[in-house]
């Protein structure tokens, strides 16, 4: 009975030996795929100048306020005011 529970006891030793070595066969390779991909999207950089290409377009030199914003805010607030008042007159509709 003591030679058997002693077998049991080395044999489960062994199984859990073996399970971590493989469990190191493949945490190895991920942890260095890891380690050297993070090393390696480090040593990109951006240019400024290549990303955002001067295009010209965007002119502020006439833009005011009373010109340019003033309207835009204007016709805002309508569609604020405007929706409020939809909100308001559905919520008084009364469903039959």
């Amino acid at each position: 009975m003591q030679v058997h529970q002693t077998i049991n006891k080395t044999s489960n030793h062994k199984t859990q030996i073996t399970l971590v070595n493989q469990l190191k066969r493949l945490l190895n390779p991920m942890i260095l795929a890891t380690v050297l991909g993070l090393l390696f999207s480090g040593c990109y950089y951006d240019v400024e100048e290549e990303l955002y290409p001067p295009t010209g377009v965007c002119d502020t030199t006439n833009v005011t306020y009373t010109a340019t914003i003033a309207p835009i805010m204007s016709i805002v607030q309508v569609v604020i005011v405007a929706l409020h008042l939809r909100e308001a007159l559905t919520s008084l509709i009364i469903p039959m």
